[in-house]
């Protein structure tokens, strides 16, 4: 019997149609933010909108949220491998953060490029597509105090997304973020375009036994999932999520000259990035 699949079958309710359009148009400029809506808050306002948000991923320093009860703790426990990872790779490739320009993608609540500025950093963009984690990472900087930098909305879907930026960057930061997309090939040749000197990610890599059939033992597996766009807005999309060998070999050939594994953090331990199912990689230009 001849097997049949149907989208109501494979999706149900959780599909999204994409047109070709939404990827061959032409990306518009970011619209760079400069200046901190938060700051018109008050103290008390701020603290107040601060503990109205729900499911925070990561505590950014801040003791209050450390308590919340719905804190994302599994989540936050990676951020924090993350960070000391970063600063890991910060000092084993001589980056003095002062002097340095980074590039934030898919920045999330911002918890990596407030930590760079915590730790010196004066040209730190960042971009996100969620309208919802861009108020989050402005929440953030106000209550913590911390000025500077630009942030923007950015739609990683577009094939030349990395011109709309307007610059190019010294490091470039893509974290938890090409085992999110339709087409990781084409964001490694976009961050390959806009970095200067190295480019630092961390993604899910599925575990597989080595498959000797398979030149370079590398594999992509599809994943369905969802990015949301604002309240209420959800994109379905299937994923195209790979290996740690399959991502080296993109990354290389997206035109980067060499790639380098880092090693879990020595203090905050993860399951996840000690099996191999998360990675980071640092690519040089």
């Amino acid at each position: 019997m001849p097997m049949i699949w149907t989208r109501e079958a494979l999706f149900g309710e959780k599909y999204t149609e994409h047109e070709l359009q939404e990827f061959i148009s032409e990306c518009p400029p970011v619209e760079w933010q400069h200046e901190n809506p938060m700051w018109s808050l008050s103290e008390q306002e701020l603290v107040d909108e601060l503990h109205h948000q729900k499911k925070w991923r990561h505590h950014h320093g801040i003791e209050s949220l450390k308590d919340t009860p719905d804190l994302y703790g599994a989540y936050a426990l990676r951020v924090d491998a993350m960070l000391e990872q970063l600063d890991g790779v910060l000092q084993r490739f001589e980056v003095d953060p002062l002097s340095t320009s980074f590039l934030d993608i898919a920045a999330a609540e911002g918890y990596v490029t407030n930590h760079l500025f915590e730790h010196g950093a004066k040209d730190v963009d960042a971009v996100d597509l969620n309208e919802g984690n861009i108020r989050r990472i402005w929440m953030v900087r106000a209550v913590k105090q911390i000025s500077g930098g630009r942030v923007g909305r950015l739609d990683l879907n577009y094939i030349d997304w990395s011109r709309s930026l307007g610059r190019t960057y010294d490091v470039a930061l893509a974290l938890g973020i090409v085992y999110h997309l339709e087409n990781p090939m084409l964001f490694l040749r976009n961050l390959f375009a806009l970095t200067e000197r190295l480019a630092i990610i961390e993604s899910d890599t599925p575990v597989f036994p080595e498959n000797v059939t398979f030149r370079g033992y590398g594999a992509i597996y599809l994943h369905r999932d969802q990015v949301t766009l604002n309240s209420g807005n959800i994109r379905y999309l299937t994923e195209m999520r790979p290996d740690r060998q399959a991502l080296a070999e993109m990354l290389i050939s997206a035109g980067f000259s060499e790639v380098h594994a880092i090693d879990p953090p020595p203090t905050h331990r993860s399951r996840y990035v000690d099996s191999g199912e998360k990675t980071m990689l640092v690519a040089i230009k």
